[in-house]
């Protein structure tokens, strides 16, 4: 090939990448209306557990302990276990996503009070 047309070729390929590169950069700038999820602590309760599990997994590092816990309505939940229980007392917090209640998870004593 001549030279001439090695120039011309590889313009035209750094011609075309450069397009396709700004095409796909206004794409991702593009607002699809789309918005993260919000996500907030609800009520707290000081609930005392039920039972107890221990989790496991094959990877120690993985397990997770998770308790069932009696809500003031009476209505029974799991959730998983985070931090140590103060005289048998735990910390049992709502997780709220986009304002519903999504899961419950245990939290330190002292954010309880």
């Amino acid at each position: 090939m001549k030279i001439k047309t090695k120039v011309r070729l590889i313009s035209a390929l750094m011609g075309f990448a450069l397009t396709l590169g700004f095409l796909i950069f206004q794409l991702l700038e593009f607002d699809f209306g789309l918005e993260p999820d919000r996500i907030s602590y609800g009520q707290s309760y000081l609930l005392k557990p039920i039972s107890v599990y221990g989790g496991s997994s094959y990877k120690a590092a993985k397990a997770q302990s998770v308790g069932r816990f009696k809500l003031p309505s009476n209505t029974v939940i799991h959730s998983k276990i985070y931090a140590p229980p103060n005289k048998g007392y735990y910390c049992v917090s709502e997780v709220l996503v986009n304002g519903k209640v999504s899961h419950y998870l245990s939290i330190q004593y002292d954010r309880c009070i």
